[in-house]
């Protein structure tokens, strides 16, 4: 969907979602995508905690080599100037039929400022196509950033936006099947069907804790020599993990709690109306 909205030459692309879903391997793999195609010139922040002239002089450097295969000395003008010459280095891109792409990951961490610079940026055209593409990679704080009324114009710039998710219990089964599969498991089911559930409520879906409770039960299992992790093995790897375990009692949802009384309750004034008939 990004690389759609790319050839589309959307100017402003948004991903944003809770930590430990994956977006900075999103990135990165996006970065690696568009380096490999040599219609593409990637610049890159990975450290957004920037001040304004620091954004446009790394810019200018990353340009420089990409364009020119030289890092020219920069020289410490005003910002006006240096957003001048990334837009002649971006023209030069777009002679050379190259589209130039910004990749922020960690973006809820831009200061005000700096979204101001990124806004002016998004300015610079080459017909009706935008010199530069920008993609913003973060956490769901920078939306509560964007809602603000201050920031109304760079938000309106926004031609894509997405929100990457949990996943459910399913994808989490599918998810752990895959990697055992590409590390050689060759299909086996080295989770049973009861660990990979209670791994998929640990975890409530997010990749970074499936790995880590995971990796600890499979270190478990291997440790009592079985092949199988089980169970057990993953609710003592989400103890070691300082997760609250869950307990027999705390599988039974409030509704089925809610339903045992109403039916004990009927049952009983049954009784009561049968004892006063007779």
């Amino acid at each position: 969907m990004i690389m759609y909205a790319l050839c589309n030459h959307d100017s402003l692309i948004k991903i944003t979602g809770d930590i430990g879903l994956g977006k900075s391997i999103v990135a990165g793999c996006l970065r690696d995508r568009l380096r490999s195609d040599n219609s593409y010139i990637v610049c890159e922040i990975r450290n957004p905690k920037l001040v304004p002239a620091e954004l446009l002089e790394s810019l200018i450097e990353q340009l420089n080599i990409a364009i020119n295969d030289k890092s020219d000395e920069i020289s410490s003008g005003s910002n006006e100037k240096m957003v001048k010459s990334i837009e002649q280095l971006l023209i030069q891109c777009k002679k050379k039929k190259r589209n130039a792409v910004l990749i922020i990951d960690e973006a809820q961490a831009i200061d005000d400022n700096l979204l101001e610079t990124l806004r002016l940026l998004t300015n610079l055209e080459h017909g009706s196509q935008p010199l530069m593409q920008i993609v913003l990679f973060g956490q769901d704080e920078l939306d509560e950033k964007l809602s603000q009324h201050k920031f109304r114009q760079i938000k309106q710039r926004i031609c894509f936006s997405y929100r990457v998710r949990p996943l459910d219990s399913e994808e989490v089964a599918r998810y752990v099947q895959h990697r055992l599969h590409i590390a050689g498991s060759n299909y086996k089911a080295i989770f049973t069907q009861q660990a990979l559930a209670r791994l998929a409520q640990y975890s409530k879906g997010v990749p970074r804790l499936i790995n880590i409770v995971a990796h600890k039960a499979m270190l478990i299992a291997a440790g009592e020599n079985n092949y199988q992790v089980t169970i057990k093995n993953v609710n003592f790897a989400a103890k070691q993990h300082g997760m609250k375990v869950f307990l027999l009692s705390q599988n039974i949802s409030k509704s089925v709690y809610g339903l045992i009384a109403l039916n004990a309750m009927l049952a009983l004034l049954y009784l009561l109306r049968m004892y006063s008939i007779g």
